[in-house]
């Protein structure tokens, strides 16, 4: 006989929640509890157990044993049941026999507790009453085993959590403070969703019993019976048999029934705002009462149909509590309010049944959708589900391993894994299903995930995610791949290896390019209906979103990560190659001076660093896997501006990857003047980092480079010079470093006024910082002059060369005594600098120095402020900075103010704690050194010293750089091109730009609270 598919669908449901409620109980409880339950199989075995266990304990418990029984007989009934209904499917069948001996053995040993689980099983009992009604064989219904199966599955479900529990908290007065919040808790949950089955199921044998009354009752034949159905009322509506139509076969239908595919889903977590919102317009929406549709959307995976799913059940379980109100509205006999609820449901589903009475059925639509654009015609409103934030993600994914206890570092790897998977709620799950499994810690899973993301999900099974998701997650998406055009697969390759967030439209204009320009695999991107035609098409698969107020495109990384291994290896290389030639397009050209002077440079700049870093990583990848991308000369072209302009945001670890990277990638290159400018922008960065050694070599073979292909007056060579001179000069080489940018200088002289005037502004500066550190301060004030009017000039007024000649002017007045008149000049340097980039190291070095000046005034208080300011900048950047010397340099100037203060015992706290991270920078040569200040200013680059801190007389101590006190990171000039220290960091975590904003101190402590 062939079986009925809807006896099918449920044979199937049936056997993956079974199947779910015996991993539940595996996941649940330690590896020898599980195999204890596995062991005691029956009903008789656990009786046995108890009858030993009784005739071992004192007097009272074998008489707490014995009120085991109804519920035992309950079981039993229930037990048989599931057995019909899953047939072959009920493996581990006495699972339920073993977890209750497990529960007697953990509570047997405290009176109190036996006692409390006792309880428990009598209340359980009487909810399932019913049940013990219920014969399987003669109500045999795809319904009904549903719902029993159900019932089983919950209590399993329960007892596992109790045993759980207990095992947890074996001390009894802790497990009893814990027990109401914890077990009493799930146990009215548990009993609530019972209730719901067992009425279910209870209503679902009233119906099979009325209308099994009914057909013996009636005298007309099945072919009548199918007659009338087809064909109601056809000849005469007041015929005979007309009570026939509206009671046998309304008599069938199984009231109250539901559609909702699935059960509740007990692991939901979180998106209380959303259920509030779809709450408040469906049920309480009393403006509009004709308007109850509402679509939910959002990408495949962050949670749509949960949120339905999660909706629907509640909705169902409210729904309860309104045949009260129905019936006495419709006023039944024997309708009231003081009716217990179950008469006045039976009355109801009765007249329902039989009525001959038209009526009307009303409520609220709730619609998923991947995109926006599936209803937008309709008077449908529409909500966009977020993907879960890190902390509401990261507490899901502990809430599924299910330990009792995590570590501060275990919650902080949490949200980190989150943040990898953009909050994807899916993703979510599945990498919290895979922590629980491996049984391993999140932050090790976290190390493994970045270098195996895809294996993840394409590993991911039918029965990770129960009868809730049926494929991997890499089929989430299948389709939509699958069903886009030509024209869409190429964009979205392209976008699937730029960041995902605030992609500009713009990137993809192509006007004055030509296929030449490795654009082909985007041909799409020359026709501008074409191009808007196939953005719609992604938006309307559900793969892209647009924001229609910037322009900008948005992609989840998952999906990106998922359409990457979707593609054929060919074509994801020729489109990354012509990904990075659009990049090259768009990015601003490389320039001498600093990004932050060219104000649209800089905003175009923002726009794009991210998505030059993301693309560079792919590339860099597939290189380091022997594969070559098309065309990616283009793209090298401008990796060194991007350098320096992470550079210029003070994002010097980031930088340097990035340039490390251009290098890797950059091989047959290394004569190119694009190579030339990567070396230097890398010697740029250690020089600001105090590697000066290394530094130093990066620049020399920058310089090489220079003089051998470029014209001896080019412009380029004069920034070479003005580096290799800013490289000698935090070595306290001041001559030399002279004569470096009057090289620079006369190539700056020699070009038209207006295009020379803009190099020679930071020339100007660098003579006068080097006469300053000399104490020549007759000579730097001329060249700080020189350096602020052509700043204003040339730039405008309040950019950084303006704020810089501030800052060497105040070291001038403050080295001469005339402190008023330096705190000035070093507040205006700093308001000006935290304007541009408040989050920069320079701005720290400001703090500090307006926190040291303020303790030669004595002022105490001010300087606390500064200083506590400056310590939060300092912890901010340590990675910038490539270590903790600079927030050991403030720690040093802090302890001195709090001593100021009066507050001893912290200054030497803070004291203390500052040269232990002296003496481990410094090494060997820290008993060499003094506790000074000088002492603690070589510990950071010249640039951010003051300047009589690196004057002849202690050129001695800051003749070696940092990196020769830590290890030996001497590199030869020959090995420069590949690995030159370990410093590879994950190229994802790039920090945000930093916003353009004025950030007082106060604003400074509150943002960066720790």
């Amino acid at each position: 006989m062939a079986t009925h598919p809807e006896e099918f669908n449920t044979s199937e449901y049936c056997g993956a929640r079974w199947n779910d409620a015996v991993q539940l109980c595996k996941d649940r409880l330690p590896l020898a509890d599980f195999k204890k339950v596995l062991e005691c199989s029956t009903c008789e075995e656990l009786i046995h157990s108890l009858q030993k266990t009784a005739e071992q304990a004192n007097k009272k418990i074998p008489w707490l044993l014995g009120r085991l029984d109804p519920f035992l007989h309950a079981i039993r009934q229930l037990n048989l049941a599931c057995a019909l209904a899953l047939g072959a499917r009920f493996t581990a069948g006495g699972i339920i026999w073993g977890i209750m001996m497990l529960l007697i053995e953990v509570t047997v040993q405290s009176e109190q507790l036996l006692t409390r689980t006792v309880e428990l099983t009598d209340q359980l009992t009487g909810h399932m009453e019913l049940l013990q009604l219920y014969h399987p064989l003669e109500y045999g219904n795809a319904l009904l085993d549903k719902a029993i199966v159900e019932v089983f599955v919950e209590i399993i479900m329960f007892w596992s959590h109790t045993v759980r529990f207990l095992r947890r908290n074996p001390v009894e007065s802790l497990a009893v403070a814990a027990w109401t919040t914890n077990v009493l808790s799930e146990f009215r949950q548990t009993v609530s969703r019972i209730d719901a089955k067992v009425n279910h199921v209870k209503a679902i044998i009233s119906a099979i019993e009325q209308r099994r009354k009914m057909e013996n009752d009636a005298v007309v034949s099945r072919s009548e019976v199918t007659y009338a159905m087809a064909n109601p009322r056809l000849n005469n509506p007041s015929a005979s048999h007309s009570n026939y139509d509206e009671g046998v076969v309304q008599s069938m239908a199984e009231l109250p029934c539901n559609n909702i595919p699935l059960a509740r889903n007990q692991s939901f977590f979180g998106r209380d705002e959303i259920l509030t919102n779809i709450r408040t317009f469906i049920r309480d929406n009393d403006i509009n009462r004709q308007q109850r549709s509402m679509m939910l959307w959002s990408a495949g995976g962050v949670g749509k149909t949960q949120i339905a799913l999660a909706y629907a059940h509640e909705e169902r379980e409210r729904g309860v509590g309104s045949f009260t109100a129905a019936a006495v509205l419709l006023k039944l006999t024997g309708a009231s309010r003081e009716n217990d609820l179950q008469t006045n449901k039976d009355l109801l589903m009765k007249w329902l049944q039989s009525t001959e009475s038209e009526w009307l059925l009303f409520g609220g639509i709730l619609i998923t959708s991947r995109t926006e654009m599936d209803l937008i015609n309709f008077n449908v409103v529409s909500f966009e589900i977020p993907v879960f934030g890190n902390n509401e993600a990261g507490q899901l994914i502990m809430n599924i391993i299910g330990r009792s206890h995590y570590s501060t570092d275990e919650i902080a790897a949490a949200g980190e894994l989150s943040k990898f998977v953009g909050g994807l709620a899916l993703a979510v799950v599945i990498l919290a299903l895979n922590i629980r499994r491996r049984r391993c810690q999140i932050r090790q899973f976290c190390k493994l995930y970045e270098k195996n993301a895809g294996s993840f999900f394409e590993e991911s099974k039918p029965s990770d995610l129960g009868p809730y998701y049926a494929h991997s997650l890499t089929t989430a998406w299948k389709v939509a791949f699958q069903s886009i055009g030509e024209n869409a697969l190429s964009l979205f390759g392209s976008i699937s290896v730029l960041g995902p967030d605030n992609i500009p439209e713009e990137l993809f204009e192509t006007s004055g390019a030509d296929f030449s320009d490795n654009l082909i695999e985007l041909a799409v991107c020359f026709d501008e209906w074409n191009f808007e035609q196939t953005v719609h098409e992604l938006i309307r698969a559900g793969l892209i979103r647009r924001s229609s107020e910037d322009m900008t495109l948005f992609v989840h990384r998952v999906i990106q990560l998922n359409f990457r291994s979707f593609l054929d290896h060919a074509t994801f290389l020729k489109l990354l190659g012509a990904t990075g030639a659009l990049l090259a397009r768009k990015f601003p050209p490389h320039k001498r001076a600093s990004f932050r002077t060219y104000p649209e440079l800089w905003a175009q700049g923002q726009r794009y660093i991210a998505h030059v870093v993301c693309t560079l990583s792919h590339i860099s990848d597939v290189t380091a896997e022997g594969d070559t991308v098309p065309g990616r000369e283009k793209f090298i072209s401008c990796l060194a501006a991007a350098g320096r302009f992470l550079f210029d945001m003070g994002n010097y670890a980031e930088g340097l990857d990035l340039l490390k990277r251009s290098m890797q990638i950059s091989v047959g290159h290394e004569d190119s003047f694009e190579y030339m400018l990567i070396l230097n922008e890398i010697g740029n960065i250690y020089a600001l980092q105090n590697k000066t050694s290394i530094a130093q070599q990066y620049l020399t073979s920058a310089r090489d480079i220079g003089e051998r292909i470029l014209d001896p007056m080019d412009p380029l060579l004069a920034a070479v010079y003005n580096n290799f001179g800013n490289s000698l000069l935090s070595q306290v080489q001041t001559a030399e470093a002279r004569a470096y940018y009057e090289k620079a200088l006369n190539i700056y002289l020699s070009l038209p006024a207006e295009s020379g005037k803009k190099d020679i502004v930071c020339i100007y500066q660098n003579i006068a910082i080097g006469y300053t550190m000399d104490g020549n301060h007759e000579q730097a004030r001329p060249n700080l002059l020189k350096c602020r009017k052509l700043a204003i000039e040339t730039f405008g007024e309040k950019t950084e060369f303006e704020a810089q000649s501030y800052y060497v002017e105040g070291q001038i007045c403050e080295a001469k005594g005339a402190f008023t008149e330096a705190e000035k000049l070093y507040e205006n340097s700093y308001q000006l600098f935290s304007n541009l980039a408040h989050m920069h190291p320079i701005v720290g070095a400001k703090l500090l120095r307006l926190g040291s000046l303020s303790i030669k005034q004595e002022d105490a208080d001010k300087a606390v402020d500064y200083l506590k300011a400056a310590l939060k900048l300092s912890q901010y950047n340590e990675r910038t900075q490539g270590d903790k010397g600079d927030y050991a340099r403030v720690l040093w100037k802090l302890s001195q103010a709090l001593e100021l203060k009066n507050e001893g015992f912290e200054a030497r706290r803070l004291r203390q704690q500052a040269e232990g991270i002296r003496r481990a920078i410094q090494g060997s040569r820290f008993d060499e050194l003094p506790a000074t200040d000088d002492s603690y200013n070589i510990l950071v680059a010249a640039y951010f010293r003051p300047t009589w801190s690196t004057r002849r007389d202690v050129q001695e101590w800051t003749h070696q750089d940092q990196s020769t006190w830590i290890r030996a990171d001497k590199v030869t000039e020959g090995q420069i091109g590949m690995s030159l220290d370990d410093n590879n960091i994950n190229y994802m975590r790039m920090r945000d730009h930093i916003p353009h904003v004025h950030c007082p101190v106060d604003i400074i402590m509150e943002g960066l609270a720790m």
